[in-house]
């Protein structure tokens, strides 16, 4: 009697053989994708670094061509630039022309009234183009050349400066030489026509009260219209450096110098200096009558006068070769009238 082995049975859906089929076949399917995704990953890459690899092997021969080109545009700049050199001297040439235009525009646009200057022999100098650098507006060597002398008198120039002190005491001042145009002038060299050594009072102003301008008067101010080396030096730098024909020592009314010189007394500082500077002239008029201070005032403008007449050497050549005035004159704070005084 044989014996069967009865088939086996299907394993129904939802039964642990079922389960494990299931998981397995996931499992692969996980697999097979992560596999794929790796593939893609490396073809990628590799995809990118071949575009690198040929980016950088277009560069490389690309080059030469760049260089050739730079160098092809260098070549070129160069060949343009004697043209430029070319160009230079013919732009540098309308410089005269144009400073030229500038000067006259200047002149036309400053015009005034001639004035006496050339009368008084005062030498007139012409005003720089606008843009002028000061070096080259200062550039002539003036000391080089002898100092030209006035072509008036002392006595003319003195006329001159009278004819202002009339205008200002007529309220009729036309204050000369006070212009853009004389400034600029001026501002290359100066030849003022009369030096004044007047007092350092504020109300005895020599521009002023002879109603002059720029470039038109060498000032010296000193309380007391005194002199010493220093003021000397001053007065003897102008007659021989500009060929100033005329010096006017310049005293005026109650003048505080010369009244404290006067009452005597200690002086604090160096203030002393002046007052015995004017002890000459307060010896002189002592014991004299009239008014003393005034007196003294006079008397020391012609004390001044006759040492600048006889200061050697410069000052007393140029009185002597009559190429050079030296007078004196007194101001009146009242009236403001201008008077001679004779030593």
């Amino acid at each position: 009697m044989s014996t069967e082995t009865p088939p086996a049975e299907a394993t129904p859906p939802g039964k642990p053989g079922s389960s494990r089929s299931q998981l397995i076949k996931t499992i692969g399917m996980i697999l097979a994708a992560a596999i794929a995704t790796g593939a893609m990953t490396f073809g990628l890459m590799a995809f990118v670094e071949k575009k690198e690899s040929a980016k950088k092997s277009t560069a490389k021969s690309t080059a030469p061509s760049e260089h050739k080109k730079e160098a092809a545009h260098g070549a070129a700049a160069a060949a343009h630039g004697p043209a430029v050199a070319a160009h230079a001297p013919a732009v540098a040439g309308h410089g005269p022309a144009v400073a030229a235009h500038g000067t006259e525009a200047k002149a036309a646009s400053h015009a005034e009234p001639a004035k006496d200057n050339h009368a008084a022999g005062v030498t007139e100098h012409p005003a720089p183009a606008r843009g002028t650098p000061p070096a080259a507006a200062h550039s002539t060597d003036h000391s080089k050349a002898a100092p030209k002398e006035h072509s008036a008198s002392g006595s003319e120039l003195l006329t001159k400066l009278m004819e202002g002190n009339k205008r200002y005491l007529a309220n009729g001042a036309t204050h000369p030489n006070q212009s853009t145009a004389r400034r600029i002038e001026v501002s290359i060299a100066q030849k003022p026509f009369a030096i004044i050594l007047a007092c350092a009072d504020s109300r005895v102003s020599p521009e002023i009260i002879f109603d002059q301008g720029l470039g038109d008067l060498f000032v010296v101010r000193v309380a007391g219209n005194v002199i010493d080396d220093h003021v000397l030096g001053s007065l003897e730098y102008a007659a021989e450096h500009f060929g100033t024909g005329l010096i006017v020592v310049l005293g005026h009314e109650r003048c505080g110098a010369v009244t404290a010189a006067l009452a005597g007394g200690h002086a604090p500082g160096h203030i002393g200096s002046i007052i015995e500077a004017l002890k000459p002239a307060v010896d002189r008029i002592s014991g004299k009558g009239g008014d003393a201070v005034d007196r003294a005032i006079d008397e020391n403008v012609k004390i001044v006068v006759q040492a600048l007449r006889a200061t050697e050497p410069i000052l007393k050549e140029k009185v002597v070769a009559h190429h050079l005035e030296i007078v004196g004159a007194r101001y009146d704070l009242d009236t403001g009238v201008v008077t001679s005084v004779e030593p």
